[in-house]
């Protein structure tokens, strides 16, 4: 049985709620190299702590985002002020946050963005800073 911070039901509840951060995982840990950075946005953290175990992640470059109230208020200028490097940002929320990750990718278009975003909110952006 799966022991940490989080509880099961979160974790079944957000499986069953179109959040699938597999696919964006599998695929950053396929292309980053061992100097690339994963960014795991807060809402995928709980996903993540669970998947990881059964993923094979290897990358010690890993950032899990700060709680929301340690993040300052313009979260866009948060994610400018990044220590320079290439990211995989993992995005994996409910479909009622799909326009927060389109904004989230037009503000990163300056840093030569590439990846996807699936119709329910899931997303692998990748930038290099």
């Amino acid at each position: 049985m799966f022991c940490g911070i989080y509880s099961a039901k979160q974790i079944i509840f957000k499986n069953f709620n179109y959040e699938d951060i597999k696919k964006p995982l599998n695929l950053a840990i396929e292309q980053a190299s061992s100097k690339d950075i994963i960014y795991i946005s807060q809402g995928s953290a709980i996903t993540f702590e669970y998947y990881k175990h059964y993923m094979n992640v290897n990358n010690k470059n890993i950032i899990i985002e700060p709680p929301q109230n340690q993040l300052p208020i313009n979260y866009l200028s948060y994610l400018d002020n990044l220590p320079a490097g290439k990211y995989f940002y993992i995005f994996s929320h409910n479909k009622n946050k799909h326009k927060t990750i389109l904004k989230i990718a037009n503000h990163l278009k300056k840093y030569n963005l590439n990846g996807f975003i699936d119709k329910n909110g899931n997303a692998l952006l990748i930038f290099q800073k």
